[in-house]
Parts: C-alpha cells; structure tokens; sequence
C-alpha cells in the first residue's frame, strides 16, 4: 500500500493541473468574445451597459446619454460592466479600442470605478484620464452623473482642440496661396484658396459658438432641474398636509345647518387643493411652484372661514 499511495497523489496532482489548463484555456476566449461583442455593440450605439451592471445605469439613464453623446458629435463610447477581472482591469481599453476598430474616447466603468482612455488624434490620452477621475470625484455614487458630466467636458475638449487644429491648418493654407498666381484673387486680393480657409474657419467658429450655446443651456437647465428637486418634496409634504386637514373638515354641504356661504369656502378650499396639485405636477422651474404655494395660503383660508362660520 505504501508503494501506490505516492502513485495515486501524482495522478490526482497531474489531473488536477490538466484542469486547471482547461479552466484557464476555456476562461481566456469567453472574455474575448465578450469584448467583441461590446465593440459590435459601440459600432451601433455609443452606449453599452452589460446586463451584470444594469444596476449601476439604468435603461432609462442609458438612452439619455446616448442621446448626449449624438448630441455633442464627439466620437465618445461608453461601457459600463461589472467588476469582473476576466475584462483585464486596464487593458479593456485597447481591447475595446481594437473590437470596436474607431478613433475616439473610451469611457470604461467597471464596477464602482471609471476610467478612459483616447487617440491621440482625438484627445490626449491624459486629459481623457483626468476628466475621467475628476467627474467621479464629484459624483462618486452617481454613475449616470458622472458619465454626463464626462461627455459634456470630454465634447468640449474634443471640439476646442479640432477647432485649434482646423484653424492652423487653414492658415498654413492660406499661405501657400499668398505664394501662388495673382492672377487666381479676386477683387477682394483673396484668392480662391484663401476664401475658402475663411469660410472654413468661419464654419468651425460658429459651430464651437452654437455649442456651448447648447452646453451652456443645458448646464442652466440642470441647475433649474437640481433646485426644483430641492423644494418639490417640501411642497409635495404641504400639499399631503393640507390633502389631510381637509380631510379632518367632515364638512357636508347637504346638512342642515350649510348655508351658501360655507358650500363656497368649501368650494374654495377643495379647488384649491387641485390646483395646488396641477400646478406641482406641471412645475418646469423653481419659481413655477410659487402658485402652488398660494393655493394652498388661498385653501388654508378658505377652511379658516368655514371653520368660523361653522362655529357661529
């Protein structure tokens, strides 16, 4: 027995290697082709959330900022997978970059981390990584945030530096032209060349102009939204309140002792209420929930009357 003991402990060892190797072999494709499909996926949408992470981007949160992306016209893709270590931790960007075969930005949330990397051509591949750190250092348990303000400041880098690039280009144009056949300028002494550089660069101004037009807008609605939030929940509570004491009231106006006076401050008071509730659910900005604050003073009113009317 001794003798097979050391037999049957190396073909256990052997056979537990070979498993190893397959488990190992069989683990390295899946992640690849997992990879692969995210990139087929990018080519079609700009937004990828695998299933696993669905959690931390809702469907909802992912069309929004699909629609951001198009929006800004920056060649931006984003996935956000789960924590998984079979994606490589930092190497899922040139693995993504190459499945999805693109110049562009690459925002990658795995897990509760993000990251990005670009082209060159595109963005610095360091000013991509820090506006990756800096928009999770300002929602650090706010994906869908901090992915927005990414593309948002991502776009806009990627539209300064195109816009840079086209202007040096159109002047190095404009140059050679300056060189060229006088007999090829107009009236003007602008050279067909040199006109065409103009309006280039006019292009590129105004649509670097139209654009953080758009941003700027949309930061202020933002804001608008932020601070609607804010005081929304304060005047859902007095609305509750006020939907409560009117329900305290028992007021019938068919009892006896109703008289025209109090069925109106009745009247007045559930109108009120109503009101108070259209006007919340309709409210755009911060100063829209004003009137609903006055409806519900206008209410308030209207029970106190009727109260004292009742009282006699």
């Amino acid at each position: 027995m001794s003798g097979k003991t050391p037999r049957w402990g190396t073909l256990l060892l052997a056979a537990l290697v070979a498993l190893t190797a397959v488990l190992l072999t069989a683990g390295g494709p899946r992640a690849e082709t997992d990879v692969d499909k995210i990139g087929k996926a990018l080519r079609s949408s700009p937004v990828y959330v695998d299933p696993g992470a669905s959690d931390a981007l809702s469907a909802r949160q992912a069309r929004a900022l699909v629609a951001h992306i198009r929006e800004t016209g920056a060649p931006l893709y984003v996935a956000v997978l789960p924590d998984d270590p079979a994606y490589g931790g930092d190497r899922v960007f040139g693995r993504l970059r190459a499945a999805v075969d693109r110049p562009g930005i690459y925002a990658v949330a795995l897990g509760s981390s993000l990251g990005a990397a670009s082209d060159t051509s595109v963005l610095p591949g360091r000013t991509s990584q820090a506006l990756a750190a800096q928009n999770l250092r300002q929602h650090p348990r706010d994906l869908a945030a901090a992915l927005d303000g990414f593309v948002t400041d991502a776009a806009t880098e990627f539209h300064d530096r195109a816009g840079q690039g086209t202007g040096g280009d159109q002047g190095t144009g404009g140059d050679q032209g300056t060189g060229g056949d006088q007999g090829a300028r107009d009236s003007t002494g602008l050279s067909a060349g040199d006109a065409v550089a103009v309006l280039i660069v006019l292009a590129a101004i105004a649509g670097s102009g139209l654009y953080m037009v758009r941003r700027t807008r949309k930061q202020h609605r933002e804001r608008e939204l932020a601070e609607l939030e804010q005081v929304r929940g304060a005047v859902e509570e007095d609305i509750t309140a006020y939907g409560e004491k009117l329900s305290r009231t028992r007021f019938d106006p068919a009892e006896p002792a109703s008289t025209p006076e109090m069925v109106d401050d009745y009247g007045r008071a559930l109108d009120a209420y109503e009101e108070a509730k259209a006007r919340s659910a309709a409210a755009w900005r911060p100063g829209d929930v004003r009137p609903v604050t006055e409806a519900l003073e206008e209410g308030r009113f209207a029970l106190t009357v009727l109260d004292a009317r009742r009282e006699g």
